[in-house]
């Protein structure tokens, strides 16, 4: 009996020493930097300026912070087609107060935000409809879908990554239907 208090203050010690270490190695112990943010404040992209277009998916805010549209994909600056689909985002965007709309991510793995991104228009106001815009409406407002207006133009490719998939139906029926 007198051997047995010690041997199980060494195994409790040799526990304390090694549990934290073995939660790391198993991933338990940390978290990945994009999550473990801080939550953002939602409200504060109700009526934001976008500041410049970086690509025809990525966009820039008056308050410095990027956004990556959710679901779509343009061409790279590589490729004959990246113009045309940067130059039609700028047109959409560029300038114009916005309001993002967000999924389960907030943010991506480079710390852009990851949005669907909305401009809004008073109910009675007459707004001219190119074919190829998306327009939906809520009770407040009508709205122009950014994310799903490039789709429905045809300069972007669809990229549905769960868990942000709260309008990938409605891109997939747009991405059909434009080709």
């Amino acid at each position: 009996m007198k051997y047995l208090l010690p041997v199980i203050l060494i195994l409790l010690l040799t526990l304390s020493v090694f549990a934290p270490w073995l939660a790391i190695c198993q991933g338990q112990g940390r978290q990945d930097a994009v999550t473990s943010a801080t939550p953002i404040q939602k409200d504060i992209y109700n009526n934001i300026k976008v500041t410049r277009v970086i690509d025809g998916e990525t966009l820039e805010l008056e308050n410095g912070e990027r956004v990556r549209l959710i679901g779509i994909d343009t061409p790279e600056m590589d490729d004959e087609k990246w113009e045309k689909a940067y130059e039609f985002t700028k047109m959409l965007v560029e300038g114009k107060k916005v309001r993002l709309g967000f999924d389960v991510q907030e943010k991506d793995k480079y710390g852009r935000l990851l949005a669907y991104v909305f401009i809004d228009y008073p109910l009675e106001m007459k707004i001219k409809r190119p074919a190829w815009y998306y327009f939906g409406r809520n009770n407040r407002n009508n709205y122009l879908f950014i994310n799903a207006t490039i789709v429905r133009a045809g300069y972007a490719n669809l990229m549905i990554i769960p868990p942000n998939v709260k309008y990938a139906d409605l891109f997939q029926r747009l991405y059909q239907e434009e080709k």
